[in-house]
């Protein structure tokens, strides 16, 4: 895998709001896992005073597509299909780790795992995300 890609692919992400809202930054690539940083402003804030689960499940399908994306060289979206989330713990407002992976990558379908460690290094929540791979279009 080319880090140039994840370059490619981040900046295609940042076209949309979802990157910006929560300034998510590629990290590293290492045996086959992408890391991500991402912060979680106080607007995503339930009443508990927890990250709502809803944005997380967000952050975890925008790092996981932008993967997808930079396997695929920055040519294609990746376009869900399923997605499924466990919740181990509590997310807090402020900085956590993503790390993903892909588990199958098809000509047309492909699934990817991701895992949101907090600011503590625990894992907080697991993403199961499978998607189809969409040809972009042209700028």
């Amino acid at each position: 895998m080319k880090l140039e890609n994840f370059e490619k692919s981040l900046k295609l992400s940042h076209k949309g709001n979802i990157s910006k809202l929560f300034n998510i930054r590629f990290i590293a690539f290492e045996s086959e896992t992408a890391t991500f940083e991402v912060l979680f402003p106080d607007i995503c804030l339930n009443p508990h005073g927890t990250v709502q689960g809803g944005m997380v499940t967000c952050v975890l399908d925008e790092t996981t597509g932008i993967t997808a994306s930079a396997y695929a060289e920055g040519k294609y979206l990746f376009n869900t299909t399923d997605i499924h989330v466990s919740f181990h713990r509590p997310t807090l407002e402020g900085k956590a780790l993503i790390r993903t992976n892909i588990l199958k990558l098809g000509r047309t379908i492909t699934s990817i795992q991701g895992q949101l460690f907090s600011h503590e290094d625990k894992l907080a929540a697991t993403v199961l995300h499978t998607g189809m791979i969409v040809k972009k279009q042209e700028d």
